[in-house]
């Protein structure tokens, strides 16, 4: 009986969480069902951030680009050699307005894994995306579920027509706040929970990234990588885990006794994982305070040490 309760309790936790994210205008996650069904739409831009070849090769009707590469792009610099850095606000509300948006408009950003990489790099290039667009002020985002993969795989229409832009007049509203320094995060990471999205290997020290040269994590972090929060249900295809999977690791990790208005620090390697359960905490689960810790590891390994095998 009380494995029943509890049961019903998350549940009914789970849809209450799901509610306060979805107060949008479009869902935080589409399928390409739904993108199908609403690709005339005339306030609807599907985003492309692959790269270029492949866009030109191939997109989704309509589809407009701007790739996602590292480690320049319009959507990511170099800053004191830090990987994945936000652009100066001026540069992404140049980019915003050449691709025709504004805060009238919902967009539906789509990604792909990129060859030669972990599947997840690329998919996580949808939701670093989608996290800068609502940092700008940009709030009506949604992720294609599966990406471009998913599309080809239900036999969806492609088009190599490249689509013609009317820049908007965009004027951001920045959300200054959604990105924390690494003072910010000595000050707080005590009273505050503390995410690593990177793999559990690298989290627990037993593999070491190119990004930091040292293993383990930041003190008091608890692991929650980003790859978990995907199914591979086909080659190629990579879609998120049901919401209420999402909401139980979400709690697992947490704490039941962690409440949605309490503050979370998310961090990765450089700022790409960290982007997949920042969106997803914020714009599907309804937590309300969540903060993308960008300089991440490898910012924190220059100064500070990690702490190795440790759970």
């Amino acid at each position: 009986m009380l494995k029943k309760l509890t049961k019903v309790v998350f549940v009914g936790c789970a849809l209450l969480l799901a509610a306060v994210a979805q107060a949008r205008d479009i869902p935080a996650i589409v399928s390409v069902d739904w993108l199908s069904a609403n690709l005339g739409d005339p306030d609807l831009i599907v985003l492309d951030v692959r790269l270029e070849p492949d866009y030109t090769l191939g997109h989704i009707p309509n589809a407009v680009s701007e790739p996602f590469v590292v480690p320049f792009s319009a959507w990511i610099t170099m800053r004191d050699d830090l990987l994945l850095e936000l652009p100066d606000d001026s540069e992404i509300e140049s980019t915003i307005q050449a691709l025709g948006m504004d805060e009238s408009k919902k967009v539906v950003v789509v990604s792909a894994p990129n060859e030669g990489e972990p599947p997840h790099y690329g998919m996580a290039a949808a939701t670093r995306v989608a996290d800068t667009l609502i940092y700008a002020g940009i709030d009506n985002v949604a992720i294609l579920d599966g990406g471009y993969g998913k599309w080809l795989a239900d036999d969806k229409p492609v088009s190599e027509e490249i689509p013609q832009i009317t820049p908007s007049s965009f004027s951001g509203d920045f959300k200054t706040e959604m990105y924390v320094s690494q003072s910010y995060l000595l000050m707080h990471a005590w009273h505050s929970s503390l995410i690593d999205a990177r793999d559990a290997d690298v989290f627990f020290g037993v593999v070491v990234e190119p990004f930091a040269d040292q293993a383990g994590h930041i003190f008091s972090a608890k692991s929650l990588p980003a790859p978990w929060a995907y199914t591979n249900s086909m080659p190629g295809v990579y879609e998120f885990q049901t919401e209420e999977t999402l909401a139980a690791m979400a709690k697992g990790v947490l704490g039941w006794g962690h409440h949605t208005r309490k503050e979370i620090i998310i961090y990765c390697g450089v700022g790409g994982y960290t982007s997949v359960w920042w969106y997803l905490f914020t714009q599907v689960l309804g937590y309300e305070k969540v903060k993308f810790y960008d300089g991440s590891a490898q910012e924190w390994a220059r100064n500070y040490e990690l702490i190795p095998y440790r759970w």
